[in-house]
């Protein structure tokens, strides 16, 4: 008699509500499957209009990274390419100078983000309600110059600003990889 073979489900999800205020967040990611979705509905503590949110893998801080994004304010479009970064800029979180209750949201996907031939591209997009007419939306793209496969996502405020009480992150994985034959 043959094992009965179980496949890997066809998604996985986590999700981090936070508790208390802090200034990232660390998704663990299984390795299993070809895609990866990361998202966020978020605010932070500072008396700002919104802070920067940027997207760090595997405990890489170095300058490895790089993005674009447009950005689409009013009747206003401009866009703002890093070339080199320390992270990727994925987005904002509202602040206490924006409409009360708020969130910056986001989710961006990683396509084979499991694999080790390819460096780690990114797309996505984020959209934040400052109040009145400061509605903007941003497509991005991003680029992690490493192989490597992704088995952590760090979210982080730039600049020290804590994510607050309430901000929601998750990830869901797509498409497992096939099982080894005789596994």
């Amino acid at each position: 008699m043959q094992p009965l073979e179980v496949p890997n489900p066809t998604e996985l999800y986590g999700t981090t509500v936070l508790t208390r205020s802090v200034n990232s967040v660390d998704l663990a990611i299984p390795a299993d499957y070809r895609l990866l979705r990361v998202w966020w509905s978020a605010r932070t503590d500072d008396a700002v209009a919104a802070q920067t949110i940027t997207m760090t893998f595997n405990g890489d801080t170095a300058a490895h990274y790089g993005d674009q994004r447009a950005e689409a304010h009013v009747a206003a479009l401009s866009g703002v390419q890093t070339a080199t970064a320390s992270g990727i800029f994925v987005g904002t979180a509202l602040g206490g100078a924006s409409t009360a209750r708020a969130p910056g949201v986001g989710r961006v996907e990683i396509p084979n983000y499991s694999g080790s031939t390819f460096f780690k591209a990114v797309t996505g997009h984020n959209f934040e309600d400052r109040g009145g007419t400061a509605l903007r939306i941003r497509p991005l793209g991003g680029i992690w110059r490493s192989s490597a496969p992704i088995r952590r996502v760090t979210l982080r405020a730039v600049g020290g600003a804590l994510l607050s009480v309430g901000s929601t992150f998750g990830w869901e994985v797509a498409d497992p990889l096939a099982a080894a034959p005789g596994a």
